[in-house]
């Protein structure tokens, strides 16, 4: 009797051990746990640093083909009148570098390709023609918000020509603050490598490529807890093509010396990823 009590306290204390794990685990993969929330904010950084540049991108190319000289021929978002956007050029010749660029959306809100709603300014300087390798830009933002977040950013794009797959690819460095329409703000300082992977049909339109990203972030969360992420350089983020959320690729946050994995699904345009750590997985939303 003594010894099947003794085996029956050691199963239950065992099953309660088990027990208490798998609540740890669930409660490090809650919706308020510091995983999920740091997870939460860097994919949000990662899709506003992505936006941000796509339009950028699609504003400079316009601005390229005519010299410089005119803003008319970069204000081409699709049901939106050109008078919502101004755009000034303080070198207007395709010779003068640098050049500074200011776009300004203005304060009622401009909606881009990707359906985000963008107000403020994005101010740009070009150190050369953007088709010379080593050639960068950084934007600057001033009051400037993407769907009610105002996002404080300094970014810097520099063109490293083509890869061994024939490929133009860039490096991006970013340091940005993003204060949520709740208050709530976090940080991130990113370098990541960005390469095009398909023109999707439409070699003079910069707006629909698909690129993958790998890289690194670190930051604050909107907890106040700090965090790091690595992209899987074997599975990398995928961006573009139109859609508004990573559409692809896995990378690993840590926080505390506790890490998740997050998947952003097979390539659909959503916004749902999972989160994986001790064993739990969870589906939740991404922002943008």
């Amino acid at each position: 009797m003594k010894k099947g009590l003794l085996l029956s306290l050691l199963a239950a204390g065992f099953g309660l051990v088990c027990l208490m794990a798998s609540c740890s685990q669930v409660e490090e993969l809650s919706s308020t746990s510091d995983l999920l929330v740091s997870a939460t904010n860097d994919s949000q950084a990662s899709s506003l640093d992505d936006d941000i540049i796509n339009e950028t991108d699609e504003y400079i190319s316009a601005l390229s083909s005519n010299g410089y000289k005119s803003s008319s021929s970069a204000l081409k978002t699709s049901g939106v009148a050109s008078s919502s956007i101004t755009i000034t050029v303080d070198k207007p010749d395709l010779v003068t570098f640098p050049k500074v660029i200011t776009i300004d959306f203005g304060t009622s809100g401009f909606t881009g390709r990707r359906g985000n709603i963008y107000r403020g300014k994005l101010i740009i300087t070009i150190s050369n023609s953007l088709t010379v390798a080593n050639a960068y830009y950084n934007i600057r933002t001033s009051n400037f918000y993407v769907n009610d977040n105002k996002v404080g950013a300094s970014k810097t794009v520099t063109y490293k020509g083509y890869n061994d797959k024939n490929h133009p690819y860039w490096t991006m460095t970013a340091s940005d603050t993003i204060t949520k329409p709740d208050k709530t703000v976090f940080t991130c300082v990113s370098g990541k490598i960005r390469e095009r992977l398909e023109i999707n049909g439409t070699p003079l339109i910069p707006y629909d490529d698909t690129f993958s990203i790998k890289g690194y972030s670190k930051g604050m969360n909107s907890k106040g807890n700090t965090y790091s992420m690595i992209i899987d350089s074997n599975n990398p983020l995928i961006v573009g093509n139109l859609c508004p959320y990573i559409q692809k690729g896995s990378l690993t946050i840590t926080v505390n010396g506790k890490s998740v994995v997050i998947d952003y699904g097979n390539g659909t345009c959503d916004n749902t990823a999972t989160a994986t750590s001790g064993g739990i997985t969870k589906t939740f939303k991404l922002s943008n």
